[in-house]
């Protein structure tokens, strides 16, 4: 075992290591940190980090692989208090020594640990440039996802998480959702969301001066990620305290101008209220803002806009 202080700009660290050999080859390691007044940075982002304890315990696997676990029993930013919560990767190697990664993260704060995964270079570009348009915040639990940067395939990068009090507010400020709650799988080629929330708000900016609160925001969303992007809407139910909304359909993102195929059901309802609906467009683009770039401010969203403020 070995037992040491680091000091240096970005924190105090108190470390304890223990490892295992067999053949001057390291087998497993178990090891304790304690951390504070850290600080991590990327070129444009600071996360600063009051104190963290954690355990962190490793194992090589069929003599190439290595698994790994940390369990973090304490950890305080400037901004949340994240819970304890538990990780695992597997670093495995293929017959040609190409590395193939794969994790299970219990929890995360998506607002302050994006930056750093952007900064991986290990996410698609199209996401990076949605993470651009718009702030995100929220919270990311059961996460499963594997990365492989050798493969030649489009499915090198996937992952499924649960989500809760996930917010997107545009770049401009004038819309944003929040309150969602729900589940994300993705890869290159499709992206599925589903939510459930039951105190979800939106903010329209274009339409409405205050948020609207949603008292049901249900939603099985596909997003297809070929030649021409294709937005699927296998459900889609949006109710206030004075409207409730169906809608099901697909839009076709081609280059000149979206094709839609939208069916809306309205259920009965006082006909001062039917206006009302003008949000379930807005609302459908904001919720693409996870998987698309510029959604909040393209041109297309200013003309399927301006179709529902005419009917």
């Amino acid at each position: 075992m070995s037992e040491y202080s680091v000091i240096d700009v970005d924190g105090i660290a108190n470390f304890k290591l223990w490892t295992s050999w067999e053949e001057s080859r390291l087998i497993d390691f178990n090891s304790e940190l304690v951390y504070s007044d850290l600080s991590l940075n990327t070129i444009d982002h600071q996360l600063s980090i009051n104190n963290i304890a954690l355990k962190l315990f490793g194992q090589r696997v069929q003599n190439k692989n290595w698994l790994l676990n940390v369990e973090i029993d304490e950890a305080q930013t400037a901004n949340s208090l994240w819970p304890a919560s538990s990780y695992q990767i597997n670093i495995d190697k293929d017959s040609n020594d190409n590395n193939k990664y794969s994790g299970y993260f219990s929890y995360l704060n998506i607002e302050e640990i994006l930056p750093f995964i952007i900064a991986a270079n290990v996410i698609p570009e199209k996401l990076k440039d949605v993470y651009k348009q718009q702030t995100i915040e929220g919270e990311l639990t059961d996460l499963n996802v594997s990365y492989q940067p050798d493969s030649k395939t489009n499915s090198s990068f996937q992952f499924n998480t649960a989500f809760n009090n996930l917010e997107l507010v545009s770049a401009d400020k004038t819309h944003a959702i929040s309150g969602l709650k729900g589940s994300l799988t993705a890869n290159s080629e499709k992206t599925t969301i589903q939510l459930i929330s039951k105190a979800a708000k939106v903010t329209l900016g274009s339409l409405y001066d205050k948020p609207l609160a949603l008292s049901e925001l249900n939603a099985d969303i596909e997003l297809i990620n070929s030649e021409t992007i294709e937005l699927v809407i296998q459900n889609l139910e949006v109710a206030t305290t004075n409207l409730s909304i169906n809608s099901m359909g697909k839009i076709r993102f081609e280059e000149k101008s979206p094709f839609i195929d939208i069916v809306l059901h309205i259920d009965e309802t006082s006909i001062e209220n039917i206006p009302a609906f003008n949000f379930l467009n807005a609302l459908i683009w904001i919720i693409l803002g996870i998987c698309l770039n510029n959604i909040l401010q393209n041109k297309n969203n200013t003309q399927i806009t301006n179709i529902f403020k005419n009917i």
